[in-house]
């Protein structure tokens, strides 16, 4: 099945005078417009000294401007436009995104362009402050750490930045300064470590022209940070660690650390998330949801850095559910590992993600997004990712089955009151003794 891609010869890109690669995709959608702005700045840059600061930065920008104003100015004429605009930084992009009316486009530009490219980085302090508030949602009222995902971060790949919390920690981020903030800002927000991508029914020609004159001239060449080799711990006995949660369910992440991965088989990894997240097109959701009815949800995901990667299973089940719940889903495990998956669910699963790829052109924002990411990473671009699905064979899927459930790297966590460990801990540990002995 081939796409057909309607946004083919509506798609351009150029390289504006500051050196920022534009993507762009013009529609026939006439009253609103789209911006993004994706940097190369976050958590994978940084250090165990600064873990948090590419998420400070992100904050920072609207922390006063020097054309903009205050941040009380900055945000009024931010918000005197209608859209949206707002912020997020992952693991390995800080991202800003605008939405707005096309007949503002220009005003629009230019105060995206103001707010990234001048910054004032005022209330420096009342910030962190505000971010260490954020950095305690992931705590109990002891302050022990309760966010699982970390939690699993931070034993499998120890103190390498894969393990780092986006919003850093207390001490990391009240130990910054504001120096080391505007060096780490004008180290990393430079032209060459940016895209930006526009939807809307706009002109190339006037959009290149707004944006050379509102974004500044850079005079420091861009360095390229070194970016360290990073594996997973080579230390890590599989194990069951509890973790002291006051909550009506229990919440369950199990993490199967997998290294060595070759381009196609991280490309095979996220197929495979997807062929056991696939709702009742999964054998393996719909016996524990559908056919045993033994949570709300359960889900399947990865995390993958340089050739190592993560892979979750992830849900909340009540206490007195836990066990029937462990023994379907080690079952489960079991029957992928000695038996595979059927050919039917792979079979179902290509036609349902080359069905998204075919539809995908309809939508010109995920459109343009895909683009933008295919370019920040050439090594699993939607067109590999479309001939894996072409090519791929049960045989492919079933051997990286095996390497990733059947091996005793696993941790599994458990988010649970401290009488829930002490009524299950014995009888979960012969239950998963497969993978932990």
């Amino acid at each position: 099945m081939q796409p057909i891609d309607l946004f083919v010869n509506n798609y351009q890109n150029s390289i504006l005078e500051s050196g920022i690669r534009l993507h762009f995709i013009k529609t026939k959608v006439k009253k609103s417009c789209f911006i993004k702005i994706i940097i190369r700045c976050a958590p994978f840059l940084e250090n165990s000294q600064n873990k948090g600061i590419s998420h400070l930065v992100e904050h920072m920008i609207f922390q006063g401007n020097k054309k903009l104003g205050n941040r009380f100015h900055l945000n009024r004429i931010l918000e005197s436009l209608p859209g949206d605009i707002n912020a997020a930084t992952s693991f390995e992009q800080t991202e800003f995104w605008y939405s707005f009316p096309v007949y503002a486009s220009r005003a629009a530009i230019k105060n995206f362009c103001y707010l990234l490219f001048y910054p004032e980085f005022s209330n420096f302090e009342k910030e962190k402050s505000v971010i260490c508030e954020e950095i305690k949602v992931d705590f109990n009222e002891k302050m022990q750490p309760n966010n699982l995902l970390n939690i699993a971060n931070d034993i499998l790949w120890q103190e390498q930045p894969p393990s780092f919390p986006t919003c850093g920690t207390i001490e990391s981020i009240n130990k910054l300064n504001e120096q080391e903030l505007k060096t780490y800002y004008k180290r990393h927000y430079h032209p060459e470590n940016m895209i930006i991508g526009v939807v809307g029914d706009l002109e190339i020609d006037n959009l290149v022209e707004t944006f050379n004159h509102y974004i500044p001239q850079f005079n420091e060449s861009y360095k390229k940070p070194q970016i360290p080799p990073c594996s997973l711990a080579k230390n890590h006995s599989p194990h069951i660690k509890w973790i002291n949660h006051q909550s009506s369910q229990i919440e369950f992440l199990w993490s199967f650390p997998i290294e060595e991965l070759s381009d196609r088989q991280i490309l095979l990894l996220d197929l495979l998330s997807h062929l056991m997240d696939d709702g009742s097109s999964s054998a393996f959701f719909r016996k524990i949801r559908e056919d045993k009815g033994l949570v709300y949800e359960i889900s399947t995901s990865i995390f993958q850095y340089q050739k190592s990667a993560i892979f979750y299973i992830q849900t909340r089940v009540s206490g007195d559910r836990l066990l029937e719940f462990s023994r379907v889903l080690s079952k489960e495990i079991k029957r992928i590992i000695n038996k595979g998956f059927m050919h039917w669910e792979l079979l179902m699963h290509k036609k349902r993600r080359q069905g998204e790829i075919y539809c995908l052109s309809d939508f010109p924002q995920e459109y343009l997004e895909q683009m933008i990411e295919d370019s920040l990473y050439p090594n699993r671009t939607l067109a590999q990712y479309r001939e894996l699905l072409d090519a791929v064979t049960l045989d492919d899927v079933n051997k990286l089955a095996i390497k990733l459930f059947d091996n005793q790297k696993s941790l599994l966590l458990l988010s649970a009151l401290e009488q829930d460990k002490a009524k299950f801990s014995e009888k979960l540990q012969n239950i998963y003794s497969h993978w932990l002995n």
